[in-house]
């Protein structure tokens, strides 16, 4: 039987690397369903039936205060906790735009704490479903993002601020139905 993960996608983000290593370790014969954001992916649970759920235990959604121990509370009777592992994300990283008039951060909400630095009443902070995501509108119009370090192609004119290493745990659910 070939299981499905559904996570987070695109395959920059940690979620696909946890799914892949997940599969790897296991030596599960399985495929990764990638979503634009984990909303978009609980929205879809009814049809999901029979299939598995990846998310990180420090997930918060782009909007709201909505996260992974509201979601482990709200869709109990249709998720059930089947394993959790601890896979490293890969390095974050603080990067800033020299010369901008911007005063736009884009990161992802679960690691808004990693901002403390940053003189955050004179800036606008933007939440984004995902790190990579945060990056790709930072490159439009941004003055820093929070993002994976393999994302990352610094320009001129561009600097690396922090560097952060995280390890995560990671929960994985079987999506109940079918």
């Amino acid at each position: 039987m070939v299981e499905v993960i559904n996570t987070l996608g695109p395959k920059q983000t940690d979620s696909y690397r946890a799914g892949q290593y997940y599969l790897n370790q296991k030596r599960i014969t399985g495929r990764l369903q990638l979503y634009s954001s984990y909303e978009e992916l609980l929205g879809n649970l009814e049809r999901l039936g029979g299939q598995l759920l990846l998310i990180p235990t420090a997930f918060q959604v782009a909007t709201g205060s909505f996260s992974w121990g509201d979601i482990h509370y709200r869709f109990l009777e249709k998720l059930d906790l089947l394993d959790s592992f601890v896979y490293e994300l890969e390095p974050v990283v603080l990067v800033r735009k020299i010369a901008t008039t911007s005063k736009r951060v884009y990161t992802h909400r679960a690691t808004k704490e990693l901002l403390h630095a940053l003189p955050l009443g004179k800036l606008e902070v933007v939440y984004t479903p995902s790190k990579y995501e945060a990056y790709q509108r930072y490159l439009v119009d941004g003055r820093y993002a929070l993002t994976n370090k393999y994302n990352l192609i610094l320009g001129q004119g561009e600097v690396v601020e922090q560097e952060y290493h995280v390890k995560m745990i990671w929960a994985l659910y079987q999506i109940k139905g079918e």
